[in-house]
């Protein structure tokens, strides 16, 4: 009896890490029309109403021990040129256990600019080309944001 029951538990345990391992590395599209983003692109979803512009995407990072955070930062020179700054910082040294599977990190940033805004990204400085998916308005109190790929919240 024993042996069935250690059997049953390692099948039970293989099942639940073989659907996380599929979830972090899969990305179901779900159309003809969605184009997935370049491997170098972050993709950004974007959405505006009554002169608020909402952009939220996803880090896809190496570990589950980083700390991030993302602002807007205005070009001085021209107001109409916006940046979305992300600052990424590994934790895994200060962390007590760290899982070493890539870890999606959510970020959000709302944005008071014109229509016409031009927006770019940089993450710890860099600046990183974005895949912007257009939406509707979504309310940025709910916490989460409609996937770009598949149309599940975060």
């Amino acid at each position: 009896m024993t042996k069935w029951l250690i059997i049953i538990t390692l099948l039970i345990t293989v099942g639940i890490f073989g659907f996380l391992f599929t979830q972090t590395v899969q990305t179901p599209v779900d159309g003809a029309d969605r184009q997935l983003p370049a491997s170098n692109e972050l993709a950004v979803v974007h959405s505006y109403k009554d002169g608020v512009h909402r952009y939220a995407g996803r880090l896809r990072l190496s570990h589950s021990c980083y700390a991030v955070s993302a602002e807007t930062q205005t070009d001085p020179s021209n107001p109409k040129n916006q940046r979305i700054v992300i600052a990424v910082v590994d934790n895994m040294a200060k962390e007590g256990f760290c899982t070493q599977l890539a870890t999606r990190y959510p970020f959000q940033v709302l944005l008071d600019a014109p229509e016409d805004v031009s927006t770019t990204l940089e993450v710890n400085g860099n600046e990183v080309p974005m895949k912007i998916y257009e939406t509707g308005w979504q309310n940025p109190s709910s916490g989460g944001y409609l996937s770009p790929i598949n149309k599940t919240g975060l």
